[in-house]
């Protein structure tokens, strides 16, 4: 009371003008541009505006611009005489880099260890050279040595030899027809396997429900290469053995099998399971193609189908026990050599194997 109080001009008429105020201080409020200042009489009515006092407005009656809420604007000063500043918006405060939180825009084309990456992508025994999270760019998964690096390259490059095994020459008898049809069938199912296992690597660092589904993809085709396998020992011993309607059944229970098996892989129902349980699912498929070997022994193909099937165990051993990073110190193996690098390489081998036993077959070459 007693003395002046400079007031914004351009507060609420709510902050003006209260109804419950007894005593109304007289102020004034120097802007920087229009009207000098505004003089509102002590004692004057809440929620009146005498005309007199208000020596800002024009002759036009129009009010002054509003002032922004911005305190640089109107160069406040605090009782202390420090300037206030304005306060920095949340959004400013959370625009530092970002290089430590392990995102594919903090730094391109660096990579970022275990601790940076979320937790299903953090592999055992392997510590480092990660891509950043939300990494979906094909180049860097292309042309960045990284830990999956191996994964992508060993199927990538395996393409075109299995590829050659679907262009195969066509039979030279009618009799061969179906056996090499079901080659090339056989094969064709390992080709969209390793497509599936290129897209699933290549983009390992994709945002989360992008990599589940690739993963799912990837899983699922295994489980059909696992059927495959079945199914063209079951057709070739069955039909050796000159019992060509259980090959029949047994093929139909296969295909219902690997339908059933890759919707498990695809929905997403199987693929937060340990490894063995994964294992197990895939080898259910393979249960029946032995059970069609046993009913068609002996044949002449049953010492080297013996030591496809060893390969193949050991394959899956390597797979599931992560063997052999998991006898070296964490992070020995983080680029070449770990347990998934060596089964990418051996799925190659057991493909090629059982192709090799039943193409000589056919050849009339009974000893692989």
């Amino acid at each position: 009371r007693g003395s002046d109080l400079r007031l914004p001009r351009a507060l609420p008429t709510s902050h003006r003008t209260q109804p419950d105020m007894s005593n109304h201080l007289t102020g004034e409020v120097h802007l920087h541009k229009g009207p000098p200042f505004v003089h509102v009489k002590q004692n004057s009515t809440p929620g009146s505006r005498d005309e007199s006092s208000c020596e800002s407005c024009d002759e036009s009656g129009d009010s002054p611009p509003r002032l922004s809420r911005d305190p640089t604007h109107l160069n406040l000063r605090a009782l202390d005489g420090t300037p206030l500043r304005r306060r920095r918006k949340p959004e400013a405060e959370a625009a530092a880099p970002q290089a430590k939180s392990g995102t594919a825009d903090a730094a391109p084309w660096v990579l970022v260890d275990a601790s940076a990456v979320a937790a299903d992508r953090a592999l055992p025994h392997i510590l480092s050279s990660y891509r950043p999270e939300g990494c979906t760019s094909v180049l860097r998964a292309l042309f960045t040595l990284h830990n999956q690096s191996l994964n992508i390259y060993t199927h990538l490059l395996g393409l075109p030899y299995v590829a050659s095994f679907v262009i195969a020459p066509p039979p030279s008898s009618a009799a061969a027809g179906p056996f090499v049809a079901a080659l090339r069938a056989h094969a064709a199912v390992a080709l969209l396997v390793g497509a599936a296992s290129v897209a699933y690597h290549a983009g390992e660092a994709a945002p989360l429900r992008a990599r589940q589904l690739l993963l799912a993809i990837d899983q699922g085709c295994a489980f059909l290469s696992c059927a495959a396998h079945a199914a063209l020992i079951a057709f070739f011993e069955l039909h050796a053995a000159g019992r060509p309607l259980l090959a029949r059944r047994l093929l139909v229970a296969l295909a219902a099998a690997a339908l059933a098996g890759f919707w498990s892989f695809v929905s997403g129902a199987l693929n937060s399971r340990p490894k063995a349980v994964v294992a197990g699912v895939m080898a259910l498929p393979l249960v029946i193609g032995l059970a069609g070997l046993a009913a068609a022994s002996p044949t002449p193909t049953a010492p080297a189908l013996a030591v496809w099937a060893a390969l193949f165990a050991v394959t899956v051993a390597i797979w599931v026990l992560q063997i052999p990073e998991r006898w070296f110190a964490p992070g020995t193996l983080d680029l070449v050599a770990n347990s998934h690098n060596w089964m990418h390489v051996l799925v190659i081998v057991v493909f090629a194997k059982l192709q090799r036993i039943y193409t000589d077959r056919l050849s009339g070459d009974e000893h692989p």
